[in-house]
């Protein structure tokens, strides 16, 4: 199905047809009317000429094709589309390029995620997790914390000690006189 999708889409692009701006379908009467082949209308094409030289069935819904083949293009299971598909069908403006903008920074981003899994995964082999680490830092961080207090009270046992000195050294000077 996409193959044929793909040769008729190639055959009305060389002919001058604009398939990226094509409008797909229009609702009458509240019922979807997929566009036919027979109804494209663009400046300076002749499409019956190019039904007849290429012998295209004009009544073939050249909008549900095109459809299916975007949803195709989006992963969706309503049609298996190849990469190699899916570059052709962005070459002949079968795909919107935000269309293919957006898909290719989905497919970056499900790299990352993948990359991201994997590293989790060696974590988890070397028998560290992700809670592990977060347990960790937290353990760390109460151990620092208790330090900074240890420290601030060996500092004021220190300025304690030295008053004392003081004032004792103060007391023998006076007790000298």
């Amino acid at each position: 199905m996409v193959e044929r999708i793909l040769e008729v889409a190639e055959i009305l692009y060389n002919n001058g047809i604009d398939l990226e701006h094509l409008q797909l379908s229009k609702i009458v009467n509240g019922t979807r009317i997929y566009t036919k082949i027979l109804d494209i209308r663009q400046d300076g094409i002749d499409v019956a000429k190019i039904i007849e030289e290429n012998e295209l069935d004009g009544n073939l819904k050249i909008g549900e094709s095109i459809g299916k083949l975007r949803s195709g293009y989006k992963g969706k299971k309503t049609i298996i589309i190849t990469e190699e598909e899916k570059r052709k069908a962005e070459t002949l403006g079968l795909i919107p390029r935000e269309m293919a903008r957006r898909e290719e920074k989905m497919e970056d981003n499900k790299a990352k995620d993948a990359d991201l899994s994997k590293q989790e995964e060696q974590l988890k082999t070397n028998g560290i997790s992700q809670d592990d680490n977060e347990e960790s830092l937290d353990e760390l961080e109460d151990k620092l914390q208790g330090l900074v207090e240890k420290k601030k009270a060996s500092s004021q046992l220190v300025k304690d000690f030295e008053y004392l000195k003081s004032q004792k050294d103060a007391k023998k000077g006076i007790e000298k006189e």
